[in-house]
């Protein structure tokens, strides 16, 4: 009799730890922070199943932990023009824009 509840299918976290391609992500960010996006990924990918959504492959959610890790832990500073035509310092005072 083949299992037909659809949350079988998704693979454990110890399962995609131990994927080539998030060992790979461990090396490069910090162990925990890779295992703390495997089970949001995992939590995502329940909350789809539980909608009826089909269970995504291994594939997929290593996609997903990919997508994430590089989303969330990218440098967030981008540069800025100041078109305001005042030069901000902090040893100016006030300036008009603060």
């Amino acid at each position: 009799m083949p299992d037909s509840n659809p949350f079988r299918r998704l693979p454990s976290v110890d399962r995609l730890l131990a994927d080539e391609r998030v060992r790979a992500l461990s090396a490069e960010y910090s162990g925990d922070t890779v295992v703390a996006l495997v089970r949001e990924e995992l939590a995502a990918a329940r909350s789809a199943v539980a909608d009826g959504t089909q269970a995504p492959d291994l594939d997929a959610i290593v996609a997903g932990v990919d997508r994430r890790a590089r989303g969330a832990l990218a440098p967030s500073l981008r540069p800025a023009i100041n078109a305001t035509g005042v030069i901000i310092h902090t040893n100016l005072g006030r300036a008009p824009l603060s």
